[in-house]
């Protein structure tokens, strides 16, 4: 009778079993897959952004670094009156600083006459940005009551005071005068509603320090008998406080990275080499009173300068500087 015999399989053999087992199965890692220790997350690159290659002494991988750039953000800036009042030529020595509305125009609707009838109000600048571009400043005023024929429109201007005014103290005998005028709007008797006074050049006065700011002074047509007429705005004290919005740019804020994954490859050791990416050239720089935008360190930027781009200077009124002759793409 025949034995049945084994034989043991040499441990050479087990351990190429082994081996091919080890082969087969290997971690993602090792193929390059998704996992691979090699990847980097990567801020986005942003324009302006100074950039510098480094690369790992001991063959690791490229790495880069981006310092974050700027944007010249558009904002608007939306202000509340901190004074206003009414000032009345029938009532010389009364004050008008803590009423609901104000009037303007010439009004006959009361006895004895009030007569003309002028208004002021003040904002607090304040919550200004020092390096904001003023693009354009509007005044908001709320009508609340008229008096006139039915239909009528009459023409509300706005003015720079002439000097210096309180709330609680103006009126008429010590009130200043009216100096230059600045917007207008068309206010029709009794249609409820907002209208808005371009004050973009005043504002930037005041913030340019080439007038003190003393609010703005508010005039309707001062005509006595028969073609008088008054509007009245909302005050500070009423639900639909005066309003001045300023939208401005130039503002310099960091613009948030975005993540990116790269793969990069081994790299042989090497000394850093420090490597920059220029700024674009479509940044120039304007004055905070001038028309011109210009190249960087032009002469007529030693009293200061703000940089914004090509398309934000050309589409705010700003032309090229004929000494420095910057260049828009």
């Amino acid at each position: 009778m025949r034995q049945q015999t084994s034989r043991r399989m040499p441990l050479w053999v087990w351990a190429l079993v082994l081996t091919l087992l080890l082969t087969c199965t290997a971690p993602a890692w090792a193929s390059g897959g998704p996992s691979d220790p090699l990847e980097r997350r990567l801020p986005s690159p942003t324009i302006g952004a100074v950039k510098e290659s480094l690369r790992a002494p001991h063959a690791g991988g490229v790495t880069s670094r981006a310092v974050p750039s700027v944007s010249l953000a558009a904002e608007t800036l939306t202000l509340e009156s901190v004074a206003d009042a009414t000032v009345l030529e029938g009532r010389p020595t009364s004050n008008f600083g803590e009423t609901a509305d104000m009037w303007v125009g010439y009004d006959e609707s009361l006895e004895p006459y009030p007569q003309t009838a002028r208004s002021l109000v003040r904002f607090d600048l304040s919550g200004l940005p020092p390096s904001a571009v003023i693009a354009k400043a509007t005044l908001r005023l709320y009508l609340v009551n008229s008096w006139d024929y039915p239909n009528r429109v009459r023409t509300v201007t706005t003015y720079r005071p002439g000097g210096e005014w309180a709330e609680t103290t103006v009126t008429w005998q010590n009130a200043p005068g009216p100096a230059e005028a600045y917007g207008s709007a068309d206010v029709p008797h009794g249609a409820w509603a907002w209208y808005s006074f371009d004050v973009t050049e005043l504002v930037r006065a005041w913030q340019a320090g080439t007038h003190p700011n003393h609010g703005i002074m508010v005039r309707g047509p001062e005509v006595s008998g028969d073609d008088s007429s008054r509007r009245g705005f909302g005050t500070r004290e009423s639900d639909a406080p005066p309003q001045l919005v300023i939208e401005y740019g130039g503002v310099l804020r960091p613009v948030a990275f975005l993540p990116l994954v790269v793969k990069v490859a081994p790299q042989p050791a090497a000394t850093a080499t420090p490597t920059t990416t220029p700024v674009p050239s479509n940044i120039v720089y304007i004055t905070q009173s001038g028309t011109k935008y210009h190249r960087e360190g032009c002469h007529y930027l030693s009293g200061g300068a703000t940089p914004v781009t090509c398309d934000w200077a050309i589409a705010h009124g700003y032309t090229a500087c004929s000494v420095c002759k910057p260049e828009c793409p």
